[in-house]
């Protein structure tokens, strides 16, 4: 009986060029349905494809018990079948906590050092990766909801650089029935169903309330627009770089853009080209949001020596009919005041000032739950987000600084 599901699968890897014969894969294997189903996906495919596929599985260090269960399944898995297995362990929490990020984001970054080390080690391999349809949903809404771009929906991708993902293309759904169906086992992640977690929520609250109660087909739909959204993406970036060929140079620690550009090219154009000449000095696009496009753009219209605080400690300033985009130092003004700027990060990001590190977050006026750790009374601040106009900087104090210690407007100064 012939195995639509596989089929499904192996039409797209080929469509999309993914594996090839002799292909060495690097294949990360959680544990969970997901993985599980890539893992029996390229050992069928290896039947009539020869290739070499070795397992990773990286221990968080969060779980347990219940993560020993998962990398002891694993391991059990790739010795029934023969396959070559490697078990990564990091403390996710304790890195989280050193680098002032959440675990979540301390993860992925440590899972991408793993699989890249393993795949440097067998000679250049490809890293393969479980995302799904559903997993794609949930991004292109995690992104929108964070203020993202039109990148943001084309996040996920088949195939990106040294990573593909073959089951893009099948819900979770599906997966889970044919792993029933074949009389294929997993685990379970308990954590998947704290919905404190963003992912979690948008995963377990948002995306079902979508399907059952809007369309659905939900998810497909969405999943459609991002694959619609790379295609804009490509072409978009594409563009862009041409625009930076043309308006911007590169110095040392510095990259300038000719304000003519804003000028020359359409709108959506010299966005991306000031979102990717922003990324060139830390070497990354992320975090780097709309509100901080903006004000780059912004200093177009603005008169010699504005200033922008950007992320990665770097600074935009219009100069004359340029604007310079470097790395910014601990200034002081020439009677010895500290000038460094920063602004407020989005909401669960972190930025570092000084020997300082800054975490915004909102939640609800009537919350009773204080985030700050042990000394919450001291470092945690609210402030009332409907009151808030333009956007929120962190700086030193200055003469002439105060503040309203009362609801009358009495204020009191701030004294260096």
């Amino acid at each position: 009986m012939e195995d639509l599901f596989f089929e499904k699968i192996k039409k797209t890897i080929i469509e999309h060029g993914l594996i090839s014969e002799n292909d060495r894969l690097v294949v990360g294997v959680s544990g969970g349905a997901d993985s599980v189903c890539l893992f029996h996906i390229l050992r069928l495919l290896g039947n009539s494809c020869p290739l070499t596929f070795h397992v990773l599985h990286v221990h968080h260090s969060i779980r347990g018990g219940e993560a020993d269960r998962d990398a002891a399944f694993v391991q059990t898995l790739c010795e029934n079948y023969g396959v070559p297995f490697t078990l990564v362990r990091y403390d996710v929490p304790a890195f989280a906590s050193a680098h002032g990020m959440t675990v979540e984001e301390a993860g992925r970054i440590l899972r991408r050092e793993a699989f890249e080390r393993k795949a440097a080690e067998i000679g250049g391999g490809t890293i393969v990766l479980a995302h799904h349809m559903n997993d794609v949903a949930e991004t292109v809404l995690f992104n929108l909801a964070r203020g993202s771009g039109v990148a943001g929906l084309a996040s996920l991708r088949y195939k990106r650089g040294g990573y593909i993902r073959p089951l893009l293309g099948v819900s979770r759904e599906e997966i889970v029935e044919w792993l029933g169906k074949s009389g294929f086992s997993y685990c379970s992640d308990s954590t998947n169903e704290d919905c404190t977690y963003s992912r979690n929520f948008i995963r377990n609250k948002v995306l079902p309330e979508l399907t059952a109660n809007v369309n659905s087909r939900s998810i497909s739909h969405i999943f459609e627009l991002s694959e619609e959204a790379c295609q804009v993406e490509n072409w978009l970036s594409e563009c862009a770089k041409k625009c930076l060929d043309l308006y911007a140079r590169e110095e040392k620690d510095k990259v300038i853009l000719k304000k003519e550009m804003f000028r020359a090219e359409s709108e959506p154009v010299y966005r991306r080209a000031v979102k990717m000449a922003v990324g060139k000095l830390p070497g990354t696009m992320k975090d780097i949001e709309r509100v901080h496009i903006n004000m780059v753009c912004a200093l177009c219209s603005k008169e010699n020596g504005k200033r922008a605080d950007l992320p990665y400690g770097l600074t935009a300033e219009s100069v004359y009919d340029e604007i310079i985009i470097s790395r910014k130092a601990d200034r002081r003004s020439s009677s010895g005041e500290k000038t460094e700027m920063r602004s407020l990060p989005e909401p669960g990001h972190v930025i570092k000032f000084g020997n300082m590190r800054f975490l915004s977050f909102l939640e609800s006026a009537d919350s009773t739950v204080i985030r700050g750790g042990k000394n919450e009374n001291v470092y945690t601040k609210k402030f009332d987000y409907d009151k808030i106009s333009g956007i929120l900087e962190i700086r030193y104090r200055r003469p002439g600084d105060y503040l309203v210690i009362h609801p009358d407007g009495r204020r009191k100064s701030l004294s260096n």
